[in-house]
């Protein structure tokens, strides 16, 4: 199979465009209005970004870029950091810092913390009221502040179990 180009992405039918994407029109739909809303112009591949990164929950550029060559889609690396910049400029995408130097992107959801994983790199949303973390932190500090993260770092359920199995194996 060949892989479609960025630019060939204009000349596609929209049906075409949600089949590829695994999505219905509705979520085309949704995802080009919230660019309107934006101030921005929903390009073919802005919408196959956003779905992307709705569907992978978590995801940095390598993933995403994997994962449009997977789908037959070649967008180039520029390409996607120049849209991942907008979409994160605009509000629309919210940048997570990992310790490691790397930036996953998700879909703005409002402040709330998150959990990683040493071991394997798992990024997981946490279900926490920030306001209370916030709050409380904003209280101990005598700083001016403008924004707040809360990233906890430890060893997700798969891969403690794998470390445990491997463990009694060794033994």
């Amino acid at each position: 199979m060949q892989l479609l180009c960025y630019k060939e992405l204009y000349y596609i039918n929209m049906e075409e465009l949600c089949r590829r994407s695994t999505n219905t029109m509705m979520g085309f739909m949704m995802y080009k209005e919230l660019l309107k809303s934006k101030g921005l112009k929903s390009t073919p591949q802005r919408i196959m970004v956003l779905k992307m990164i709705a569907q992978s929950g978590h995801i940095d550029i390598d993933q995403l870029s994997q994962n449009f060559k997977k789908s037959e889609i070649n967008i180039p690396i520029a390409t996607l950091y120049r849209i991942l910049g907008e979409l994160s400029s605009v509000g629309i995408l919210h940048t997570v810092t990992l310790s490691v130097g790397k930036t996953k992107y998700e879909i703005e959801k409002g402040e709330h913390p998150h959990f990683l994983c040493k071991e394997c790199g798992y990024l997981e949303d946490l279900q926490v009221a920030m306001n209370d973390i916030i709050t409380i932190a904003q209280n101990a500090c005598t700083h001016s502040t403008s924004s707040a993260s809360v990233m906890l770092h430890g060893i997700c359920q798969n891969c403690d179990s794998f470390s445990n199995t491997k463990n009694v194996q060794h033994k």
